[in-house]
């Protein structure tokens, strides 16, 4: 069965583009390994159902020092429904399992 990747809808996912990435229990929230703009990895929460991915700020202070984000990246504000707006930015990268 083809699939299209919901962040870039031309692109067609095949069974063959599946991996499996282990889960680990921290603290009653599964986490894996997550590697942003090539640069760092850490742990992020599983949530099957999110849209947007929240990114702590200091992981997004450390993408800007090395350069990996830049002005450009930064795409607006976006407000959630607890009325809470933040800014919003691009990653080059996004690996999980790394």
């Amino acid at each position: 069965m083809m699939r299209r990747h919901p962040l870039a809808p031309s692109l067609e996912l095949t069974p063959a583009d599946q991996i499996s990435v282990r889960m680990e229990n921290e603290g009653g929230v599964y986490v894996i390994p997550v590697r942003f703009n090539d640069m760092i990895t850490l742990n992020a929460i599983v949530d099957s159902g999110a849209s947007d991915m929240s990114i702590p700020v200091d992981i997004v202070s450390t993408l800007i020092r090395t350069k990996t984000i830049t002005d450009q990246d930064f795409l607006g504000q976006q407000t959630f429904m607890s009325s809470q707006t933040v800014p919003r930015c691009r990653l080059n990268s996004f690996a999980l399992g790394h």
